[in-house]
């Protein structure tokens, strides 16, 4: 179940971004992500790499 709920986190935003009555609460809470600590990017990144078995995110985030 936590695959399914990795790739739900991941699309939902995207879903969102087309729905008129969802597009300012994409907007405010991407906002709001780019705000967030530098380790939280890092450590939700490998958190859903790690979820989904994705090898080549973690080695394509690390050349950043």
């Amino acid at each position: 179940w936590k695959d399914e709920f990795a790739l739900l986190v991941i699309t939902l935003p995207f879903i969102g971004s087309f729905l008129p009555w969802t597009q300012e609460f994409v907007m405010l809470g991407w906002e709001y992500v780019a705000n967030a600590p530098e380790w939280y990017s890092y450590t939700f990144i490998g958190a859903i790499s790690a979820s989904l078995g994705i090898r080549w995110a973690t080695k394509m985030f690390a050349k950043k």
